[in-house]
């Protein structure tokens, strides 16, 4: 059974590795080296196919942090604590300036680009720093490059096609 964050379908490994679809013989143990294939491609390029990553904690006590899997498709909440006290930070962009924000950095200046991983701590259009404390930021958000294993890039196809022909 294919995993929602394999890079390629089942019939596209079959293609890759010269099997036939009629053949189904090996299946089951391609679907396993499809998906880890896929996990290690997620390793070496960041994550390949979207996923949520809930609830990740950062320490705090400084103007940014880093989410541990990056690109990022969107970020749903970012929430600082500060002396027990949960505040959820409000997504700052060129036309709003919250009080309590956060302003995601991109990859490049496209406003359609996806996000490096970095999030800015901002007050009212101001840079500010996140309350101090090993876990005083919780970030909740979608990363990877496409929403499917359908959408992926063709580059990454043909990376784990290569792959799999060594497995």
């Amino acid at each position: 059974m294919a995993d929602t964050l394999d890079v390629l379908t089942p019939a596209e490994a079959q293609s890759a590795v010269g099997s036939g679809a009629a053949d189904t013989s090996q299946d089951t143990a391609l679907a396993q080296k499809i998906t880890a294939v896929s996990r290690r491609l997620d390793r070496l390029c960041g994550p390949i196919v979207q996923r949520t990553v809930t609830d990740e904690v950062h320490p705090g006590g400084s103007p940014s942090v880093r989410v541990r899997r990056w690109p990022v498709a969107s970020f749903t909440t970012v929430t600082e604590y500060d002396d027990g006290t949960a505040q959820v930070l409000t997504l700052e962009d060129f036309d709003t300036r919250p009080t309590d924000g956060y302003a995601p950095e991109r990859w490049e200046s496209s406003p359609t680009a996806v996000f490096n991983g970095k999030i800015w701590r901002r007050a009212s259009g101001l840079g500010w720093w996140f309350p101090d404390g090993p876990e005083a930021v919780k970030v909740t958000y979608v990363a990877g490059r496409a929403a499917n294993t359908a959408a992926v890039d063709a580059v990454f196809k043909e990376a784990a096609g290569i792959a799999l022909k060594h497995v």
